[in-house]
C-alpha cells in the first residue's frame, strides 16, 4: 500500500481536521506516529502487538530507571528515553488497526491499560525509592484516584474560576510531558547533582498525593451536590 492510500484509510480526513487544532507537540507526536505506523503495517505487526510491545518497553524502562537508586546514571537515562519514546507508538497502534481493518473493543481496552500503566508506574517507582511500604501504598492510591477520576469533574472545573488553577495544575501534572519526560529525567538529574533520590521521591509522592486528595474531595463535593438536586 502506497503512503497516500495508507493515509486515506488509516488517518481519515475528518480526524486530520479535528487534530489540526491540537497543539504543536501533539501534532509532532502524530507526525512521527504515522510514519512508525506505516513501517509497522508493512512489517505485518498488529495493533495489539504494538500495545503489548509498548508495555514491554515500559517495563524495561522502569527497570533501568530503578537502577538510579544504586547511583547508576546511564542506564536510567536510557530508561527515561525509552519511556518517553514508547509513547510515540501510542499514535501508531490505532492507525495500524484502521489500515488493516482490525479495530476492536479489546484493542481499545488494551491501549488504555498500557497508557495508564506507562504514565502511572513512574509514580509508584518514586514510592518504591523511599523503601517505605506505606509510601508505596499512598503513591498507588494517588495514582488510582488521578487516573480513574480525571474526567469526573473536568468540565465543571474548567468553567468555575475557583478551581481553574487546580484544573490547570491537574492537567499539567498528568500530561505526557510531565509523567513520561520530566519525572523520569528528574531521576537521572538527581544523580548528576548528587541529590538524594529518596528525599526527592518523598517530595514527588507528597505532591501527587496532595493533588489526588484535592481532586477526590472535589469529586465527592460534586456527587453530594448532584444528590441534593
Amino acid at each position: 500500500m502506497k503512503w497516500k492510500q495508507f493515509l486515506i484509510i488509516a488517518y481519515p480526513k475528518d480526524l486530520a481536521i479535528e487534530e489540526s487544532h491540537k497543539n504543536i507537540i501533539y501534532r509532532s507526536y502524530r507526525w512521527l506516529g504515522l510514519r512508525f505506523a506505516y513501517l509497522l503495517y508493512h512489517l505485518r505487526i498488529s495493533a495489539n502487538a504494538i500495545s503489548i510491545g509498548r508495555l514491554f518497553i515500559s517495563l524495561v524502562s522502569l527497570y533501568f530507571l530503578s537502577l538510579a537508586i544504586q547511583g547508576n546514571i546511564w542506564l536510567p537515562f536510557i530508561g527515561a528515553f525509552l519511556l518517553f519514546g514508547q509513547n510515540i507508538l501510542d499514535y501508531a497502534d490505532g492507525v495500524v488497526a484502521r489500515a488493516s481493518g482490525k479495530t476492536s473493543k479489546l484493542g481499545g481496552i488494551l491501549d488504555g491499560i498500557v497508557n495508564s500503566f506507562s504514565r502511572g508506574a513512574i509514580l509508584v517507582l518514586f514510592g518504591a525509592f523511599t523503601g517505605s511500604a506505606s509510601v508505596i501504598i499512598i503513591s498507588a492510591f494517588s495514582l488510582f484516584v488521578l487516573i480513574n477520576f480525571r474526567d469526573e469533574v473536568r468540565g465543571k472545573v474548567s468553567n468555575v474560576c475557583t478551581f481553574k488553577v487546580l484544573a490547570l495544575l491537574y492537567r499539567v501534572s498528568l500530561s505526557i510531558e510531565a509523567m513520561l519526560f520530566i519525572l523520569p529525567l528528574s531521576i537521572v538529574f538527581s544523580n548528576f547533582i548528587n541529590w538524594s533520590i529518596v528525599s526527592f521521591s518523598y517530595i514527588i509522592v507528597s505532591f501527587y498525593a496532595g493533588l489526588a486528595a484535592l481532586w477526590l474531595l472535589l469529586c465527592l463535593r460534586k456527587s453530594s451536590n448532584n444528590q441534593k438536586l
